[in-house]
């Protein structure tokens, strides 16, 4: 969550990094990224340092910024033309923007200040920094075949405001979807963080055919999931599904031992499947005990029915051909 580069490794250009200045030696994580206590409308102060290990000058452009749950889980930070309404809205950098020389560092204080009204429990953000080297604008080109590619390095510091009162942790599920591309069959879970508290997940999903039976259990290991944040979580599927209906049954284990238990039926269509596997969308839906029994011709069934009575047969003649044999040699003995 935000380390910064290391400052012995120098790099070609300017390599800047951004971590706490200060940091709490009773935990030890705040050395990586800030962690405060607070209570709502509360006023603090804090020091970030920025530090350029490179070879050349770079420019430094520092703004807050808030964190959402990526489509995959753990935290993601948004860009600078999203506007903040969390944490990163409570920052205010005492510098946004300036130029570090070579070997270079400086301190840079900012505020939080915090709603009177804001939830109880966790909230995640970071104040992000945005690097671009101190070069002469390069002059545009008018040969065919060439292009420029602008280069943009976004470094975060995470910043996590932990606010009084009871840190609840629910999870809840609102539907499967089928899906996937470039021949990687996918379902998205709707799962959603209505707790206060950041979570990280696991558990299995059971798939089941029309039929109730049993087609795969695929295990879920999710990384952080934070409060008051909604994803469509993908699962990659063991055995493709074909076009049909089928039944999903979700469990989720999180937090305090707390289980997430949701079962519902999706579908599979054939445009879900041409997405998934656009050079092969034909595919049959996936063979269990049920619908391979059901699948075998009944004609197999009399002709190996025939062939066991055959057996069966035979060894009656025979266990009765040795009984007359040994019948007749005791008589003969007699």
């Amino acid at each position: 969550m935000g380390i910064s580069a290391p400052e012995h490794a120098a790099a070609s250009g300017p390599s800047m990094g951004i971590q706490p200045a200060f940091f709490d030696p009773k935990q030890p994580l705040t050395r990586s990224y800030f962690i405060f206590h607070n209570t709502p409308g509360s006023h603090f102060k804090s020091v970030v340092r920025v530090s350029n290990t490179g070879t050349t000058a770079g420019h430094a452009s520092l703004y807050g910024t808030d964190a959402t749950t990526g489509t995959t889980s753990g935290a993601v930070y948004l860009g600078q033309n999203v506007k903040p309404s969390d944490v990163g809205s409570w920052i205010n950098l005492s510098a946004s923007s300036f130029i570090l020389a070579a070997g270079q560092s400086r301190n840079v204080s900012f505020d939080v200040t915090l709603p009177q009204d804001v939830r109880s429990g966790e909230h995640l953000g970071g104040i992000a920094m945005e690097v671009t080297p101190v070069t002469a604008a390069a002059v545009p080109t008018q040969q065919k075949g060439q292009m420029q590619i602008n280069t943009r390095i976004i470094t975060v510091v995470a910043v996590e405001i932990i606010l009084p009162g009871v840190l609840i942790q629910t999870l809840t599920a609102s539907g499967i979807q089928s899906g996937g591309m470039n021949n990687y069959q996918t379902v998205a879970l709707n799962l959603h963080n209505t707790g206060t508290t950041m979570v990280k997940p696991h558990g299995t999903l059971e798939l089941f055919d029309a039929n109730n039976s049993h087609i795969q259990t695929v295990p879920i290991t999710m990384d952080t999931f934070l409060p008051a944040t909604s994803i469509n979580y993908p699962v990659y599927l063991k055995q493709a599904l074909g076009v049909g209906k089928y039944q999903g049954q979700l469990t989720l284990t999180y937090g305090d031992n707390h289980v997430l238990q949701y079962n519902t039926f999706f579908t599979v269509t054939t445009q879900q499947l041409k997405q998934a596997f656009p050079t092969n969308s034909t595919l049959q839906a996936p063979t269990t005990a049920a619908t391979a029994s059901s699948s075998v011709p009944w004609w197999m069934f009399l002709v190996g029915g025939f062939f066991v009575l055959c057996g069966l047969l035979f060894l009656f003649q025979q266990s009765r051909r040795f009984a007359l044999g040994r019948n007749k040699r005791k008589g003969v003995e007699e």
